[in-house]
């Protein structure tokens, strides 16, 4: 069970200039690690990382990336909405927890691809049938977990060991 977190600091994002809003960071009072297999079968949009050991996803519109004993989260408004935004985030994970015995735990983690690895292997169409201006631009996506290759019409017209290979680079 988490009881809080402590130490919530807002920072700008200074990437991107002129933009609205802040990312907050924050530390759990406990090591929450032992959820991120339950967070990875019940999150929208889940990304279980192993090294780091950390775990991406959507909840509430926010994005968060939690690591064993700290968070993140993005795009808060001020101290006050990151502050809401985090107690309905512990309200989740307790619920979670609390559910753990009827949750089957997902333990697939995500491994990064490297786009041009994956764009030696695509039709180099640039199509756009798939959603993306190019092929480097679907294989970036790929490679980040953010599309699936059923969305590449030209997959059928790939020789067979290329499809082969994609799909054991993406779902080992």
């Amino acid at each position: 069970m988490i009881k809080g977190y402590s130490d919530l600091v807002l920072e700008s994002r200074g990437c991107d200039p002129g933009s609205m809003g802040f990312k907050a960071r924050f530390k759990f009072n406990t090591d929450i690690s032992s959820l991120f297999p339950y967070i990875n079968a019940v999150a929208e949009k889940p990304l279980y990382f192993d090294k780091p050991h950390y775990i991406k996803f959507t909840f509430n519109e926010f994005h968060y990336a939690l690591y064993p004993d700290n968070g993140f989260l993005a795009l808060v408004e001020n101290r006050a909405h990151a502050i809401e935004a985090i107690e309905k985030l512990i309200e989740f994970l307790n619920d979670i927890y609390s559910r753990k015995d009827s949750i089957k735990p997902d333990h697939k983690k995500f491994k990064h691809i490297p786009a041009l690895d994956i764009y030696k292997l695509l039709s180099k169409s640039n199509c756009k049938k798939c959603g993306f201006q190019t092929c480097m631009s679907f294989a970036a996506a790929l490679g980040k977990g953010e599309a699936s290759l059923d969305k590449c019409p030209d997959l059928c017209n790939l020789k067979g060991e290329n499809v082969i290979k994609l799909r054991s680079m993406l779902f080992e």
